[in-house]
């Protein structure tokens, strides 16, 4: 089964907030929240201008064709099946709201659970969400 997700960049007076979309392998922990974590902490001071073509460049030059960044799609929606919603904001970095139920649970995921994974290893994520 496939664990989608979205990614917002928040917008800038420069930039309008933009939305991305991943099909599967959108969980946390050795997926793409885990992805997203390594760049935001390897890479200090990015901005909301660049930072999908820098992420996307990033996990390409690291993990090659095996990064699976290149099924990332541009939207112009959150999409209602989604399992994790990633937002970057230059300001407050990076987040993630975690549906934790598709019964009873609103579509807005301003709603949901909100973990923040500013500067997170791969064991923090581990123990910050260890469901998975």
């Amino acid at each position: 089964m496939s664990t989608r997700a979205n990614i917002i960049v928040e917008g800038t007076s420069e930039t309008p907030k933009t939305i991305y979309y991943k099909h599967h392998d959108g969980y946390i922990v050795g997926g793409l929240g885990e992805q997203l974590a390594e760049f935001e902490k390897d890479n200090e001071n990015i901005n909301a201008n660049n930072f999908m073509t820098k992420f996307i460049a990033y996990q390409i030059q690291k993990n090659g064709t095996n990064s699976y960044v290149q099924e990332i799609q541009l939207t112009d929606q959150d999409h209602g099946d989604i399992e994790f919603v990633y937002v970057f904001n230059a300001k407050t970095g990076l987040g993630v709201y975690v549906r934790e139920s598709f019964e009873n649970l609103p579509k807005n995921y301003l709603s949901w659970k909100y973990l923040t994974l500013n500067n997170m290893s791969r064991l923090d994520l581990q123990a910050l969400y260890p469901n998975q």
